[in-house]
């Protein structure tokens, strides 16, 4: 799955590039999330950004990945969303 988009890559200057698994981002987010809700030390406030980087994640969900791409030259920047629906995901 990755070989279109490392291809893409080698064709462009790209300065920075990231690949996410939404749904395992979105599982990482909320375990992050519940854990700091579980520590009273560290404060609502962090524990709400969390979830509200779940509440970002959740309509991608039924996507398997997600690219960005920021180039130099010329500047741009390109996000993309998998096309193939994960499994199950309604």
């Amino acid at each position: 799955r990755l070989g279109p988009w490392l291809d893409s890559l080698a064709r462009s200057p790209v300065s920075t590039g990231v690949w996410i698994d939404i749904a395992a981002a979105r599982r990482l987010v909320t375990q992050t999330a519940a854990a700091l809700e579980a520590v009273p030390i560290v404060g609502r406030r962090e524990a709400r950004r969390w979830r509200a980087l779940e509440v970002v994640l959740d309509p991608l969900v039924g996507f398997d990945w997600l690219t960005a791409t920021i180039s130099d030259s010329p500047p741009a920047v390109r996000v993309r969303l998998g096309l193939v629906p994960t499994p199950g995901a309604d």
